[in-house]
């Protein structure tokens, strides 16, 4: 997979593609299964057009943590499904592109032939480049064009505002279906507040992208994927409030029988199941009482659930 700019140019013929692809979940996939079919059948090249930063950070640049997967996650996630990733900058000038010049310069620079569009795919100045008046364009344009079913569960279509929801509703196992892994949470390993030293519970404090979306705060089983090994975890987002009263936002995981020194390395952490919301005990007994619970329900779960 290469990444190209938007006025590259590419002279062989190809199949393309554009969307957030925000978590690239299975109805993605399923997209993009249909572009390999079509690049396969023409000796097509296979080109995804997708945003840096989702459009809603551009009419809101205050939101954080709101998106599924942040660009370079995403790329990671679509190397092997795509020849060719263009990022695009989405600012005044893209979004008032009209349809059919946005058409045009797809057919001018990447040698388009064949357009496939999502069940709700929009494009262009205001979204007037709707599927039905993509239709409209072909014959003027001279490329093909489909349209991909959504993929469904317990039927309705896959999105990423569902997986978001099913994670704001403490359901991570049902995000996990719709995006065909568990959601995972990466980053380094920083140095935090050691609170998890003071308790006997160490723990890997991980450092996200700041737009990456955190699901709400509380206790989750899940498992650590450390230099290409997986471990139990058990995943605490929240502010420690037993501990201390600084209200600081943190995302840590305890890894039961782990040893060793991690910090700066990068830690992959996949949710299973939300065991519990955040509380703040009487006193710290009750809080290294609840953990040592914790943690026995973790190990279960981590062991009857295991993807592979």
């Amino acid at each position: 997979m290469k990444i190209l700019d938007f006025n590259s140019l590419v002279k062989k013929e190809c199949v393309l593609t554009t969307g957030n692809f925000d978590g690239v979940h299975c109805g993605h996939v399923k997209l993009l299964t249909a572009l390999n079919d079509i690049a396969q059948k023409n000796f097509y090249k296979r080109v995804l057009l997708t945003f840096k930063r989702h459009p809603r950070l551009f009419f809101n640049p205050g939101l954080t943590h709101y998106v599924l997967s942040p660009f370079e996650e995403k790329t990671k996630l679509l190397s092997e499904l795509v020849d060719y990733i263009v990022p695009i900058d989405f600012n005044k000038e893209f979004a008032a592109i009209e349809p059919e010049d946005y058409m045009l310069h797809l057919i001018k620079h990447f040698n388009m032939q064949h357009y496939i569009a999502g069940y709700d795919h929009h494009i262009g100045r205001g979204k007037n480049g709707s599927f039905e008046n993509l239709i409209k364009l072909t014959k003027k344009l001279s490329f093909k064009l489909d349209r991909v079913k959504p993929d469904i569960y317990r039927n309705k279509p896959v999105s990423s505002s569902r997986i978001k929801d099913c994670l704001e509703k403490g359901k991570p196992e049902h995000a996990a279906i719709m995006l065909g892994r568990y959601y995972n949470l990466e980053g380094e390993v920083i140095k935090g507040r050691q609170l998890g030293r003071t308790i006997d519970f160490p723990t890997a404090n991980i450092g996200l992208a700041h737009d990456k979306y955190i699901p709400p705060k509380g206790v989750y089983a899940a498992i650590a994927i450390i230099q290409g090994k997986k471990y139990p975890a058990m995943l605490n987002i929240g502010v420690n409030p037993t501990v201390t009263n600084l209200g600081q936002l943190s995302v840590e995981a305890h890894l039961p029988g782990f040893s060793g020194n991690i910090y700066g390395k990068i830690i992959k952490v996949g949710l299973i199941n939300k065991i519990r919301d955040e509380k703040k005990f009487k006193n710290i007994a009750l809080l290294k009482e609840q953990i040592e619970k914790d943690k026995e329900e973790i190990i279960k779960i981590y062991y009857q659930n295991i993807l592979d």
